[in-house]
């Protein structure tokens, strides 16, 4: 047989098993030829986003943090959002008032459903505060402030009502209940709902392995316009080296929280570095309720001026964040004071302030630092150890596991020096950070009656002047009397590959993937 001829015979032979729907040996059969099927439609663009963790659970009352908020935002939706700037505007809410000092009046947009179809009306918003607030799984009954009652007289008004005087109450309760389909939910409970969850917001549901990854498709009805990007996948990845690792490999799209000298390194490659600082402030919290020095203000007041935060700031951030100025917020917050005075490098006056407190030789203190919760602790707290050694202060770091440390804080056993990075996102107020200097917190690090009476008029005043007044006082107070070592915001560093383009990041560590698109 001639070489032509061979090959006009394996070219008929091949036809002719195709006609018969049958697959040649080494791979299927092609779609739509001999198979009675219609070419199947491409699979969707998926952009793999690692995260430094993903929710607890899918049923967004079981996790309050803020790290669940990148992967809540993508499927459901809340009262209020939060902008680039940490400012309130409408979502599901398009306007709310207060009625009086504790009622307030929520309007809610027409027209929104959820992506199984029900809608997303008053009762709906009613059915997820009021769950938020009882559920045994939920994270939110003690947060949510004082509400006793919740209403919905109609489809588009929400009464609540508080027990006491709450002005915070539409940041606290607006931007912390995520909505799902009470119906729904009802046919399934939790279990049921957790292992399929329904939201309405830009991304649908599609699969989930806990701790492992998220896949999530676009909803093309969303109320709030469609997004351009048909399929994210939110993987778990809390060990940075796999981050990095994963975003050199292109198998990640978008790195959540990377390391400055690492964004650098891989921008010079093409990927672009996107720093926008999260609404958190790292410190560490003296505690003034236990025996030590730092029960004395002048002793608090060394330490700050001991520490060289712009160094540290430079040394391992690269000078990409903002350092304290003297107070536990950045700009960023509402409530912020600018004609705070930081305290200044100096530790010529931390030795004289240690000096007047009875400790000219310094002493020794105990300092609990949390593995995985902020970038670079350890390395952070060598550098503010070998700061306090110059003022004679000798500090022995204590690591603790993550479920070692928040044990030690829900039930206040940290030592007298602990670090905190202090969310007061997705709010931007001062509610969330100055809670932790009145008496009734869990950690239970300040407690001074007079300041207590003072936060109680703050948050209970609904005149914005006075309110104004009261929060700078009250922010005055933590600053002068020194309750924490004010160090910096934490950066949000996020890097994202050379083929996605438009993403923008909040402060809450949230995305905006409205103007997205992937090549």
């Amino acid at each position: 047989m001639t070489r032509k001829l061979a090959f006009r015979t394996r070219v008929c032979l091949l036809l002719a098993i195709l006609a018969m729907g049958i697959a040649p040996i080494g791979g299927p059969a092609p779609l739509g030829v001999g198979t009675g099927r219609a070419l199947a439609a491409p699979a969707p663009v998926e952009v793999a986003i690692g995260l430094t963790a993903l929710p607890v659970s899918l049923d967004p009352v079981q996790d309050n943090g803020l790290t669940a908020l990148a992967t809540y935002s993508l499927l459901y939706d809340r009262l209020i959002d939060i902008d680039d700037r940490g400012n309130e505007r409408p979502s599901v809410a398009t306007s709310w008032r207060a009625v009086n000092d504790r009622t307030w009046e929520f309007k809610i947009r027409t027209g929104v459903r959820f992506h199984n179809g029900e809608p997303l009306d008053a009762a709906a918003v009613k059915f997820a505060i009021d769950r938020a607030l009882t559920a045994p799984q939920s994270r939110f009954r003690t947060t949510l402030g004082p509400i006793s009652r919740v209403n919905a007289p109609d489809a588009t008004t929400v009464i609540v009502e508080t027990s006491e005087p709450f002005a915070f109450l539409p940041s606290r309760l607006g931007t912390r209940v995520w909505f799902y389909p009470p119906r729904y939910f009802q046919e399934r409970d939790v279990a049921g709902f957790t292992a399929a969850p329904v939201g309405s917001g830009p991304f649908r549901f599609v699969s989930w392995q806990r701790d492992n990854f998220v896949l999530l498709d676009r909803h093309d009805a969303y109320w709030g316009g469609a997004v351009q990007i048909a399929r994210i996948r939110l993987r778990h990845m809390p060990d940075y080296n796999s981050r990095l690792t994963a975003l050199e490999a292109r198998e990640l799209h978008l790195g959540y929280i990377m390391d400055v000298d690492d964004a650098e390194r891989l921008e010079r490659g093409g990927f672009r570095t996107v720093v926008q600082p999260i609404g958190q402030g790292f410190q560490y919290f003296f505690r003034t309720t236990i025996a030590s020095p730092l029960r004395d203000v002048r002793v608090r007041q060394a330490f700050n001026h001991a520490v060289n935060k712009d160094l540290i700031a430079r040394v391992f951030f690269a000078g990409k964040t903002r350092v304290l100025q003297g107070q536990p917020v950045g700009p960023d917050a509402q409530g912020f004071d600018a004609d705070i005075k930081p305290y200044a490098f100096d530790q010529r006056r931390a030795r004289q302030l240690l000096a007047e407190a009875g400790h000219p030789d310094g002493f020794a203190l105990p300092m609990d630092i949390g593995i995985g919760f902020a970038p670079r602790a350890k390395e952070v707290a060598e550098m503010v150890a070998g700061d306090l050694r110059a003022i004679g202060v000798r500090t022995q770091i204590q690591e603790n596991e993550r479920g070692v440390y928040l044990d030690k804080l829900v039930n206040a056993r940290m030592g007298p020096m602990w670090e905190l990075s202090l969310n007061y996102a997705p709010s931007f107020d001062l509610l969330p950070v100055l809670n932790n200097f009145i008496c009734d917190t869990l950690h239970k690090s300040h407690c001074d009656p007079q300041f207590d009476a003072l936060y109680r008029r703050w948050v209970g005043s609904f005149n914005e002047a006075d309110q104004k007044r009261l929060g700078n006082q009250a922010l005055r107070y933590v600053s002068q009397q020194a309750l924490a070592l004010f160090l910096w915001q934490i950066p949000g560093i996020y890097v994202t590959s050379p083929n996605l383009q438009g993403v923008r990041f909040r402060g809450d560590y949230t995305m905006n993937l409205t103007q997205a698109t992937v090549r």
